[in-house]
């Protein structure tokens, strides 16, 4: 989750490329000021995890340091179940997700903060460059948001672009077209497909089939306890990268990227006797046009650009990509 500034207060938002709505209220009372503006038009939206019901306001949302955004269009909820910790989304995906969301009505769409940051001219491009880190405390506000530029410092590579994805469902979300191998041998967890990047997903999730192929790769099995895959501890040296080819590059997911931080198993109900591995089956087979889920574990190990402009996505490695800090 991240801080922003709603005037007069900051809310805590879970930052998602996954939808598009900006919106408060969850859990924290919104302050009606002399900024605030309602349009007296609803706004609702459903997620994984849960919904939210509300009305529209316009108000002054404070973007970083002397970047203040005039009269930007956000939800209030009246009515919000599934977000504890959290007072709402920050939507940082397509416009286009914002159809349906507004008064019921099927085409008409919602500026997102980037859009209306650029129409501003606070930002100069239609840019979100995303950075996580990974951390061994939980809930450790590690990332950062660099809106229209991506930030050099936060990356170690060039940044590659490939065109948002023609493929249906991904094509409506921030979504790629990449490949996906396990280990030196290659073995192929996923041919050339369809999927999304989403920082609102914790997990890297598969398609079924290819979740499988993975768990005989790995020789790991489902724990009930935690509901993760679970490795022995002593077998984790055995355990191999996973590689993504996303156009012309391949980027290495480490063994480390792979579990969850072992100085954490005790959050998740497990034992020091096992790794668990942050790689979830989506539940559906693949073919669908949407057959994995990069989510925040994946996150942390590399920089993303999204250009909603140019449709297209930038990734890079960064000084995290290789870190052994899960494993210590």
């Amino acid at each position: 989750m991240h801080n922003f500034t709603f005037t007069p207060h900051e809310d805590s938002l879970i930052v998602d490329t996954g939808s598009s709505n900006t919106w408060v209220g969850a859990n924290k009372s919104y302050a009606v000021t002399s900024t605030s503006i309602s349009t007296q038009r609803s706004v609702g939206d459903n997620y994984n995890i849960g919904s939210f019901v509300g009305s529209e306001f316009l108000d002054d949302v404070v973007l970083a340091p002397g970047a203040i955004i005039h009269n930007m269009s956000l939800a209030v909820a009246t009515f919000a179940e599934g977000f504890d910790g959290a007072d709402g989304i920050l939507g940082l995906g397509p416009t286009a997700l914002t159809e349906d969301t507004f008064d019921n009505n099927g085409t008409e769409t919602i500026p997102t903060i980037t859009d209306t940051a650029f129409a501003q001219h606070i930002i100069g491009s239609k840019i979100v460059g995303i950075s996580f880190q990974p951390s061994q405390t939980f809930f450790d506000k590690t990332g950062e948001l660099d809106f229209g530029a991506a930030d050099p410092a936060k990356f170690i590579d060039p940044l590659s672009y490939v065109p948002i994805t023609s493929v249906s469902p991904s094509t409506f979300f921030v979504g790629i077209n990449q490949s996906t191998t396990y280990g030196s041998a290659g073995t192929v967890i996923l041919n050339n497909t369809a999927g999304v990047i989403d920082t609102g997903c914790s997990l890297l999730l598969l398609a079924s089939d290819a979740f499988e192929r993975y768990m005989e790769a790995t020789n790991s099995t489902y724990d009930d306890t935690t509901g993760l895959l679970a490795l022995p501890a002593e077998q984790f040296g055995s355990l191999e990268s996973l590689f993504f080819t996303v156009g012309n590059t391949t980027y290495e997911w480490t063994a480390d990227a792979q579990i969850w931080p072992r100085s954490q198993n005790s959050l998740i109900g497990g034992t020091d006797d096992n790794v668990y591995i942050t790689i979830a089956s989506d539940g559906t087979p693949s073919g669908t046009g949407r057959d994995f889920t990069l989510g925040l574990v994946w996150l942390e190990r590399f920089y993303v650009v999204y250009d909603s402009a140019n449709n297209q996505v930038g990734l890079a490695n960064t000084q995290y990509t290789n870190s052994t800090i899960n494993s210590q």
